[in-house]
């Protein structure tokens, strides 16, 4: 087994993937996971107690402002009856509420409660505060290049979403 000596890799080495866009893309994305999860970020990430399928609900609803819970169902790929106790486990913890549908008494909506819009909220702090780290290692000629970059794939991924309705 290897020693580690402690010093930390900054750079990857050309390996498979080298020059693939999205391999690197997904590396810094897995880079980003690790610091906020503690090693360098806050501890918020880690002192969640919500499971991952209310954490995707919550991004879901504060992004959505609100979906019924068909909507809900389908976009977390889970049956009614799992939506069902996800909702409830969500309604118990103040992380959403539900509302009758005005024009359909069948349709029931999952809206995220003010606790789900700060937890959100207190993440996307975390986040911010580690990218910001890390865009202050980048030598300063590279921040525009990084800018420009980044607000390309944020127009790109704003237009497939827009594209799923």
């Amino acid at each position: 087994m290897p020693r580690r000596t402690g010093k930390r890799r900054t750079r990857r080495s050309a390996g498979p993937g080298a020059g693939d866009p999205v391999a690197a893309f997904l590396g810094l994305v897995h880079a980003l996971r690790v610091l906020q999860l503690g090693a360098g970020g806050d501890r918020s990430w880690c002192a969640l107690d919500i499971s991952m399928a209310q954490l995707k609900a919550i991004v879901l609803l504060v992004h959505t402002g609100g979906l019924t819970a068909r909507q809900l169902a389908e976009r977390l790929d889970v049956s009614p009856s799992a939506i069902t106790l996800l909702v409830d486990r969500m309604v118990a913890q103040q992380l959403a509420r539900r509302e009758g549908d005005l024009d359909d008494r069948r349709r029931v909506w999952v809206r995220p409660a003010p606790k789900a819009r700060a937890l959100h909220d207190a993440l996307n702090r975390t986040s911010r505060s580690v990218l910001t780290k890390v865009f202050r290692g980048l030598p300063r000629d590279q921040h525009r290049p990084a800018a420009d970059a980044l607000q390309a794939l944020l127009a790109s991924a704003e237009a497939v979403l827009a594209s799923r309705g």
